[in-house]
Formats: structure tokens, C-alpha cells, sequence
């Protein structure tokens, strides 16, 4: 039996054509011999046992009621969405055993090292919100927005090679699906009164260190800096991702659409923690943003 860190939950979607020219593919690479590495899963999730249990609460078949939609795109955008692209296997919440709960499955969730938030995916979009998801999925990058992390990795090494059609049939499945609320991590708080002195010392700290780029009112350069202001990677209900990029920088993806990304620097050795902490609670709370205030033990750890 499988260890569901291989999503075959999602993969039991994929058609068989699909899957044989998938296999095909393997099978024309060249051979390489690597010895498998053993697992380090102590008792009982090392046992045949235990994954039969897991298999038979969350393995469940597609219902027979999923009838294929009339709309060929809306039914293109699921299949990539809950099959091949396994979009909720990080996106969705799960829970003690690793499970997916099929009411949260697009509703956002910290990823299992919890070093990186798998943001909301099912909400309602207008035109623009629809093409600058299009734009972010295909090439990494869109106006305003650049996708870092394990995103990145994803759009570097498989959804820009998809057809454009394809990443517009997913934004289109996603678009329909309704929307619930989004999945709050947990936290640490900010008394008021600190919160009130990471505004005044953030305030500063970001005319010294981000403005140049991200502009005096977050409203950040189209395709060079992105803004801040009503950016929902910024104002997501966990800080994480922002936490990192501040921290340690980054580049977005280099893509065929977006070859050159801009990157950000990092300030782990420039900063505190109680610095980095009050720049980042300005900016989830300046210029209409509106957003927890980030904790300095918090970015510490």
C-alpha cells in the first residue's frame, strides 16, 4: 500500500490515456540506479496495517453523481484542479491523521512544517482578479503579485508548460467553487500597546528599507515591485509567508512569460526580530490594509 505523501486520493481522477502517456514518458529517460532510502516512520504508521486503516477512512471513490458538466472548460478546470494538479493536497485543511476535509478543501492551510501557508483558492473574482490569477499560475508573475516558495517551484516546473487554456479552465473551476471561510492558523498575539509602537516604528523602518521599491503607499511598480496594498499573499490569515520573505528574500519563478523576475533582498542579518515584526505589522495594517499584527517571537522561531 501507498503512503498518501503520493496523492493517489487525487490521482484515482486521472484517465487512463493520461496516466499511459505519463508512463510513457518515464519510460523514455535514461535509467538511473539509486538504492531506495528507508523511511524513518516509527510504529504504527511504519505498518501495512495502519495504511489500510488510513486508505479505508479517506480513500473514497468519485461519487457516481459527479456527472460531467455541459461546460467542457468547467469540467477541463476540475479534472486539472482535483486530479493531476492535486491542488488541495496543500491548499485544503486537514486533519490529526492528515485527511482532507472536503468543506476545507481550498479554504487555506499551513503546510505541514509549517513554514509556508498554502493560501484560499475558492472565492469569488471579478474580471481583473481572473486574469491576474491566469497571469500568476502561468508565468509566476503577474501586475502585482509574485509567487515564492512552494508555489514557485510548482509554476517553474509544471503550470507554465501547461496551454493557456488549461490554466483559464482551472481559474474558471476554481472561480465557481463556493466560497468558505478561510482556515485561521494559529497565532501569537500582539498586546494593543505594542501594537500601537510597531505602527510608529514600522512606519519608519519602511520609509528606510521599502519604499524605494514598494512605494510610499504600497502601491509597489506593475511586473518590477509588488504591492502591498490589498495584497492578499500580505494580508493571508497567517504572516508565515511574509515572514520568510522578509527574512530571507527571494526570486519569483524565471518562466518563459517571465524570464527575469525581480527578487528581494533579505533582511534577517539587517534586521531584528522586533524590527522586522513592527515593518511587517505596518504594512498588513497601512494604506486600508487591514490584518493581525505580527508577533516578534513569532518571526524568531
Amino acid at each position: 500500500l501507498l503512503y498518501p505523501a503520493f496523492p493517489y486520493t487525487h490521482y484515482q481522477r486521472i484517465r487512463r490515456e493520461d496516466s499511459d502517456a505519463m508512463w510513457a514518458s518515464l519510460q523514455a529517460l535514461p535509467a538511473v540506479r539509486q538504492p531506495r532510502p528507508a523511511h524513518a516512520l516509527r510504529f504504527p504508521f511504519n505498518t501495512q496495517w495502519a495504511l489500510r486503516v488510513w486508505r479505508w477512512l479517506y480513500f473514497k471513490a468519485p461519487e457516481e453523481a459527479e456527472a460531467p458538466s455541459p461546460d467542457p472548460d468547467w469540467e477541463r478546470g476540475r479534472y486539472l484542479v482535483e486530479g493531476l494538479g492535486h491542488c488541495s493536497a496543500c491548499h485544503g485543511q486537514r486533519d490529526l491523521l492528515g485527511g482532507l476535509s472536503a468543506q476545507q478543501a481550498f479554504a487555506g492551510s499551513l503546510l505541514p512544517d509549517r513554514s509556508w501557508f498554502a493560501p484560499p483558492l475558492a472565492r469569488q473574482r471579478n474580471a481583473q482578479q481572473r486574469e491576474n490569477l491566469v497571469q500568476l499560475l502561468s508565468m509566476g508573475s503577474s501586475a502585482h503579485r509574485a509567487s515564492s516558495g512552494p508555489m514557485a517551484e510548482v509554476v517553474k516546473d509544471s503550470l507554465q508548460h501547461l496551454r493557456e487554456e488549461d490554466i483559464r479552465a482551472m481559474v474558471a473551476y476554481l472561480d465557481s467553487l463556493p466560497e468558505v471561510p478561510a482556515t485561521a492558523p494559529g497565532t501569537l498575539g500582539v498586546s494593543d500597546a505594542l501594537m500601537k509602537r510597531q505602527m510608529r516604528e514600522g512606519k519608519r523602518l519602511y520609509a528606510e528599507h521599502c519604499a524605494d521599491c514598494h512605494g510610499e503607499q504600497g502601491q509597489g511598480e506593475a511586473w518590477v515591485y509588488p504591492a502591498l496594498k490589498d495584497n492578499r499573499a500580505v494580508l493571508a490569515a497567517s504572516p508565515v509567508n511574509a515572514i520568510r520573505s522578509l527574512k530571507y528574500g527571494g526570486y519569483g519563478p524565471s518562466t518563459q512569460g517571465h524570464p527575469y523576475p525581480f527578487g528581494m533582498p533579505p533582511f534577517a542579518q539587517e534586521l531584528s526580530a522586533e524590527e522586522m515584526a513592527a515593518v511587517l505589522s505596518y504594512v498588513r495594517n497601512a494604506w486600508g490594509n487591514s490584518a493581525s499584527a505580527v508577533s516578534p517571537v513569532e518571526v524568531g522561531r
